[in-house]
């Protein structure tokens, strides 16, 4: 990026998260993601997986899961959500990580089969569905997040105020169910709270992306 995120910008806070989940298509014989690494380790190199691009979120999921699990997937990036879903429901490729919101319309109308929520707790719309942790892959976490940041030399009682204002916001019953409808869980925080969790989120994936040998296209 032609800035450094954490000189450049100032954090005010975090608005929402969601989850990546993980998904195949509904011909695929597996249920769950015990089911899935068993297919991939008989099968090393078979298993396709879209993404919505190289290094992206959905991309980095996919990678937690082949180091946790030890298994060989092939990984096909596409130019963002749209074609690589498609091509999953198209049964062109056997799966894909992406958004939550993304996903749960197919998953609800049974064009794709949902195996597991890369999130710390079960997704609120899809409660009876486990989470990567509870199949055994706790280090498989990936969750993408939603916050204000403004200009780095933005005075603190001009961040304060708006910091003031989301938390408020937030906290409205008719917001918060909206966005929980639509998969995205509120979550707001101070401004120091959002630094580090920035700062910690960039390490993390930073190592992840090095470790995969991933590369910007």
């Amino acid at each position: 990026m032609p800035f450094d995120t954490l000189r450049d910008l100032a954090c005010v806070s975090l608005v929402t998260t969601t989850p990546e989940l993980l998904v195949v298509h509904p011909s695929v014989p597996v249920k769950s993601v015990k089911e899935l690494v068993a297919m991939a380790k008989a099968q090393p190199g078979r298993i396709v997986m879209a993404s919505t691009g190289t290094g992206g979120l959905p991309h980095l999921a996919l990678e937690l899961l082949k180091s946790a699990a030890r298994v060989d997937i092939l990984h096909v990036p596409y130019k963002g959500a749209a074609p690589a879903v498609s091509d999953v429901i198209g049964g062109q490729v056997h799966g894909v990580f992406a958004d939550l919101p993304v996903l749960y319309p197919y998953v609800t109308a049974g064009k794709l089969r949902a195996l597991a929520v890369a999130s710390p707790s079960r997704a609120a719309l899809l409660p009876d569905l486990a989470t990567m942790t509870e199949q055994g892959l706790p280090a498989v976490e990936a969750v993408n997040w939603y916050g204000m940041l403004v200009p780095a030399k933005t005075p603190r009682e001009i961040i304060a105020r708006l910091n003031e204002g989301i938390v408020k916001s937030l906290n409205e019953k008719e917001l918060r169910e909206k966005l929980i409808a639509r998969g995205a869980d509120p979550l707001s925080s101070t401004a120091d709270q959002f630094t580090a969790f920035l700062r910690n989120d960039m390490q993390r994936w930073a190592k992840i992306a090095k470790t995969s040998g991933i590369k910007v296209e």
